[in-house]
């Protein structure tokens, strides 16, 4: 979320110093793998391919593998949504405040 702030909210940073832009990014993106490891969560993806294949050593039932996804999936994107919200109210207000 950060590079994406720092890439489309740069103005005329992006048109005179694309090189600045791209190194600032490059520099925050991996903060959210790091805080993944760091408290020991898991990314979606390594849920999917965990569960699949305790599926395929049939250690788990079939019908655990959609079930599992679906609240994977759902899980994660309620996080996203809250996430953006929770960003989205924090600069909103900040701006009114400016003003």
């Amino acid at each position: 979320m950060v590079v994406q702030l720092i890439q489309g909210g740069s103005g005329d940073l992006r048109t005179n110093y694309p090189g600045l832009i791209n190194l600032l990014a490059a520099t925050f993106f991996p903060i959210g793998l790091i805080m993944l490891v760091l408290t020991g969560q898991d990314l979606c993806t390594a849920n999917f391919m965990l569960v699949g294949m305790t599926c395929l050593k049939k250690k788990t039932k079939l019908w655990e593998l959609p079930v599992n996804w679906i609240i994977v999936f759902f899980g994660n994107l309620a996080g996203a949504l809250s996430f953006v919200a929770f960003l989205g109210t924090s600069l909103t207000s900040e701006r009114e405040g400016q003003s």
